[in-house]
């Protein structure tokens, strides 16, 4: 008999596992390996076994190493974060793959970068995980900004949206917190955040724009200052349970009030020159959004809270902002993709350094490197490249 029709015992609970949680059905592993789903139900039952050549298609289809078949059980995986939030009978509806491999690529960023942290005994110079959800977020929005010593002079002077992410997410990462920016369905997510004490890490979707990743960034920093795992998605407010509720206000509020300060607005000129009963214009919401570099849907819920614009009004702009967002949610990326460049983008710069500094230490091998980044070794040489004369990727 070929060594590739040997069957391979299997523990059926693996099977099972590695199946569920990429979200496949038996019909799903029945079309892709050209057999049965009643040969597929035999094995998650233990009365007949797989060939190595149905467990190294199995690998490819259901995102696994093939190492991972021969585990004695399935191990422990922790929910996604933020799971606190729904109410039991919206837990049933599980992510898509994409999203489970994000979340996935994630944690095993977040794995290796505490690693490396507790290695070198790196310091985090950014505590994070001391809010309660009774705490002001204003409070702690002002203290935030006093740390990375960034004002909103030096905020509105910067040429755009895209600067001013990468200027946020270089702040927020010199002190200490981990950002990756991974592909995902917009429709699921917008940003999700795991807490760790050695690496926090927030990760941003690819596919939002840079108002949108600002927004998120900050919305999720939040969560991590509350001390909890969280994710930016759209589950309706009805949906969520009370302290669900709870933290996506504090979160929200803790962000609105960093990006678009209280006293700032109130004396920005267009402010101050508008009617008090007067309607917002279209321009005048954008051009604040311009001088904030957030989106106009941020502008309008800040003005709605310091008494600048009615409830209905804003309703009636929300709406209209929603109808955007499922707009952004249908585009594909467009340009040309760079390997290197999007592995640094991708991991986030600390992160990669880590990996580098790992190497040079010998702690791990040139082939690690790829593994460790999740790319190609012959990308390798050209991001270590990148990393020396860029200082964005």
């Amino acid at each position: 008999m070929h060594p590739q029709a040997i069957e391979i015992p299997v523990k059926p609970r693996v099977l099972k596992w590695a199946r569920e949680t990429v979200g496949k059905t038996v019909e799903d592993i029945a079309t892709r390996l050209g057999i049965s789903a009643g040969t597929v139900l035999l094995w998650e039952v233990g009365k007949q076994a797989p060939t190595l050549t149905h467990l190294r298609e199995l690998s490819k289809f259901l995102k696994r190493p093939l190492a991972a078949f021969f585990l004695p059980a399935p191990p422990q995986e922790p929910p996604p974060p933020g799971d606190f939030r729904r109410l039991p009978e919206d837990k049933a509806h599980p992510f898509s793959l994409k999203t489970i491999l994000a979340l996935r690529r994630a944690r095993m960023i977040q794995a290796a970068a505490s690693e490396f942290v507790q290695d070198a005994n790196i310091q985090m110079a950014l505590p994070i995980g001391t809010a309660a959800l009774a705490d002001n977020p204003a409070t702690y929005a002002r203290n935030l900004r006093g740390i990375l010593g960034i004002t909103v002079g030096e905020q509105a002077a910067w040429p755009g949206s895209e600067a001013a992410f990468r200027t946020w997410k270089t702040a927020l990462e010199a002190k200490g917190l981990f950002i990756a920016e991974l592909s995902f369905p917009f429709k699921e997510a917008r940003a999700f955040s795991i807490m760790d004490t050695c690496a926090p890490l927030v990760v941003l979707n690819n596919n939002d724009s840079h108002t949108g990743k600002v927004f998120s960034l900050f919305h999720e920093y939040a969560h991590l200052l509350l001390g909890k795992s969280g994710i930016l998605d759209n589950t309706s407010d009805a949906r969520l349970t009370d302290e669900g509720r709870q933290a996506e206000r504090f979160c929200n509020a803790f962000a609105a009030e960093f990006l678009v300060p209280t006293d700032a607005l109130a004396n920005a000129d267009i402010v101050a020159a508008h009617r008090p009963n007067a309607s917002w214009t279209d321009d005048e919401i954008s051009r604040l959004a311009e001088r904030f570099h957030v989106s106009p849907h941020v502008v309008a819920r800040r003005l709605l809270t310091v008494g600048r614009m009615s409830e209905s009004a804003y309703r009636s702009k929300s709406t209209h902002y929603e109808e955007q967002y499922a707009a952004l949610a249908t585009q594909k990326p467009f340009g040309r993709r760079v390997p290197a460049k999007m592995c640094i983008r991708e991991n986030g710069r600390p992160f990669v350094a880590l990996v580098y500094e790992a190497f040079g230490n010998q702690r791990i091998t040139y082939k690690d490197i790829a593994d460790c980044l999740g790319t190609k070794t012959k990308y390798v040489d050209e991001i270590a490249r990148l990393m020396r004369t860029s200082k964005a990727a």
